[in-house]
């Protein structure tokens, strides 16, 4: 669009991508939550996997999402939804997701079943299928949707600005801040602020709640060091008032590195949520 690759887009390293299974189903599993993740045994052998050798998991650790657990009204009387999230490679990869797709299908349910989700194949009624060559044929850079990886010189003020001359103007995960929800809520709020200019009445809820937790908290957590403060600029050590935070939780810290392109790749318990 710009007629050339600026630097800071071409300098980019770009996180793993996903096999995303969209299932309509009759199948109802009782005991699990709207969101739950299931770890591998080997969970630095998905970094391996994924990040060095460029290759499908052997052992899967995955994300299974139940919408209409939370709101029944989304699917039709006695049917429910399935978010099946499983990390792949990126395009970087030589997998040919032309051939691999439907085999690879099969190794999901198969994963699914052995995890505790009876039945889950012939429950299926409808369902929708997104690969990485479907991440990349709708714009996404290597057929990442979760954009480049979420390293430190990537992230936060590091990622790719969201301005381009004087009136062409980024949002979302692909510029700054970064990557979730959040976050790109923050990339829209700042673009709009570049083209109206900044709205002197909004005051962020987010940070309301971030000083809330730092008075409650105080500023240093005893017996516990290390610490994540975020403050004004949402990042570690951002400036102003913040939530120190003791070091997170080890899976909590796993997932992050998953994000982070690898950065760290501690092990965590094999996790599985009952079914």
């Amino acid at each position: 669009l710009l007629g050339r690759e600026p630097w800071s887009v071409r300098r980019l390293d770009y996180s793993p991508s996903c096999y995303l299974l969209l299932a309509g189903s009759s199948a109802e599993y009782s005991k699990i939550a709207h969101h739950n993740i299931h770890f591998g045994k080997s969970w630095k052998g998905v970094f391996e996997d994924l990040i060095d050798r460029k290759q499908l998991m052997s052992d899967p650790s995955l994300l299974v999402t139940n919408p209409s657990h939370s709101d029944p009204d989304l699917a039709p009387d006695g049917k429910h939804i399935y978010y099946v999230l499983f990390p792949t490679p990126n395009l970087d990869s030589p997998i040919d997701w032309s051939l691999t797709k439907d085999r690879y299908r099969d190794e999901v349910i198969r994963t699914l079943e052995e995890r505790g989700y009876v039945g889950f194949g012939d429950a299926i009624e409808v369902e929708d299928i997104t690969t990485p060559q479907d991440w990349a044929d709708r714009g996404m850079e290597r057929g990442a949707p979760f954009a480049s990886a979420h390293s430190f010189l990537q992230t936060g003020p590091f990622r790719p600005g969201n301005m381009w001359g004087e009136n062409v103007v980024f949002t979302g995960s692909g510029t700054q801040p970064g990557v979730g929800v959040p976050m790109v809520l923050v990339s829209g709020r700042l673009a709009a602020e570049r083209i109206t200019g900044p709205d002197p009445t909004y005051r962020s809820r987010a940070r309301s709640g971030e000083v809330r937790l730092a008075r409650h908290l105080g500023r240093r957590i005893p017996g516990r060091p290390r610490t994540w403060a975020f403050g004004r600029s949402g990042v570690p050590g951002g400036r102003g008032h913040g939530a120190a935070l003791g070091n997170p939780p080890r899976t909590l810290r796993s997932f992050l590195a998953f994000h982070a392109h690898g950065s760290h790749r501690d092990r965590v318990p094999h996790v599985r949520a009952p079914v």
